[in-house]
């Protein structure tokens, strides 16, 4: 649209030039763009002038040097429609205001692991919970985090930044997500209700519904899933545009955190940098959401010879790391 705009007024010029002001005209093309720097470029316009009973004349005028036209600073590499995360948003709200009608407070519990996905479910529930009893205080539901093995130090720290961001104690178990279930039931025996994190993009999750309860093997409970519709983009989206904190892991290449055991930085944002050495773009620059989880299990590798200043995925060789840390 630019350049056409560029041309007409090429045109108009052409048509205002005295010499040729009984000639009808009839544009063809532009013949080139030339870029001089980052910020300025200059069109040379070929417009071929037919004379009434004359041969076809090619004529060129050059248009004159303009800024051209730059993206903003923080363009996102994701589809602007793929990460907007209202209607997503409404959804969750929905799944959670039909919950609490159905169950009191007191019967009810979030788990939290310190990653993104729980991380946004948290805030949401936060913000509904005070919407709904016209309160300013955070303390209206139990919040559980569940520690897994060997812990990162950094998910750790976020754990207690999670706690003064909202004014919230966490309570703290320890151990896998059934043992810990059944041990927080134990403890507390008017829970019936667990809030999860989850999406249909989790292990075993595709088919899951917004409340469902627990298979028979599990501790008997009403899980409540609000995110199951989200995606990773619009996960980043949420906790950006509303400055919701987030684990510095994500800004090392991590995008998917379990322990210290099986998680690493996703291979996929992986990139030399001016020196030589490997780095990791930040966990949103992420273009592919399928891609999330490519960073958790055993330890992936990188291909240093064909590393560039860029992305990498189908990585072939070790970099040297031991566990993903710094």
């Amino acid at each position: 649209m630019y350049l056409l705009r560029v041309y007409s007024a090429t045109l108009r010029l052409v048509r205002s030039m005295s010499s040729l002001k009984s000639e009808a005209l009839v544009p063809v093309g532009v013949r080139g763009m030339t870029v001089l720097d980052r910020d300025k470029f200059s069109l040379d316009v070929t417009i071929p002038v037919l004379k009434v009973g004359e041969d076809l004349v090619a004529k060129t005028v050059q248009y004159p040097h303009t800024a051209m036209p730059q993206p903003s600073e923080d363009v996102s590499t994701m589809d602007t429609c793929e990460a907007d995360y209202n209607q997503v948003l409404q959804e969750s709200q929905n799944v959670l205001r039909q919950c609490f009608k159905e169950y009191a407070l007191d019967e009810t519990f979030l788990t939290f692991n310190g990653g993104k996905d729980c991380t946004v479910l948290l805030d949401i529930v936060i913000e509904l919970l005070k919407d709904i009893h016209q309160t300013d205080s955070a303390e209206l539901i139990k919040v559980m985090y569940i520690r897994t093995g060997s812990p990162f130090r950094e998910l750790e720290e976020f754990v207690q930044q999670i706690e003064q961001h909202f004014g919230i104690k966490l309570v703290v178990t320890e151990g896998d997500m059934k043992e810990s279930l059944a041990r927080i039931l134990e403890e507390d025996k008017r829970l019936k209700v667990c809030l999860m994190g989850t999406r249909r993009t989790d292990p075993y999750s595709q088919d899951m519904n917004f409340m469902q309860e627990t298979d028979a093997n599990w501790p008997k409970l009403m899980r409540v899933s609000p995110l199951l519709n989200w995606n990773y983009h619009q996960i980043w989206s949420y906790i950006r545009e509303r400055n919701v904190p987030y684990c510095s892991l994500y800004d090392q290449g991590y995008t998917s955190i379990g322990s210290t055991l099986n998680t690493w930085p996703n291979p996929s944002l992986a990139y030399k940098d001016s020196s030589g050495r490997i780095s990791y773009l930040p966990a949103w620059k992420l273009e592919d959401g399928s891609l999330e989880r490519q960073g958790r299990g055993t330890k992936p590798t990188l291909n240093l010879k064909s590393l560039a200043n860029g992305h990498e995925s189908n990585v072939q060789i070790e970099d040297g790391n031991t566990n993903g840390t710094k």
